[in-house]
């Protein structure tokens, strides 16, 4: 539908390929994130998680929050 004042909307629809990377990222924090390691976190404050990282790693997903290293663009992850 246009907007108002005649000028066309926004499109902020998720393509197949972003969303498809999402839920892989999901399913590899909602296998990885642990109540352990949570309260591990809170404990001590840190909530780097170096099994997470290397989950990530393993999957070849970190390299794309980088500007020019692997597929897609970074700004899709936000």
């Amino acid at each position: 539908r246009p907007a108002r004042g005649g000028g066309a909307m926004m499109q902020f629809t998720l393509t197949p390929q972003v969303q498809q990377y999402r839920d892989q990222v999901r399913r590899i924090i909602a296998a990885t994130v642990t109540p352990e390691l949570l309260a591990e976190q809170h404990r001590s404050g840190t909530f780097a998680s170096r099994e997470l990282g290397r989950a990530l790693a393993a999957e070849g997903l970190i390299e794309r929050a980088v500007p020019g290293l692997g597929e897609g663009d970074p700004i899709e992850l936000w």
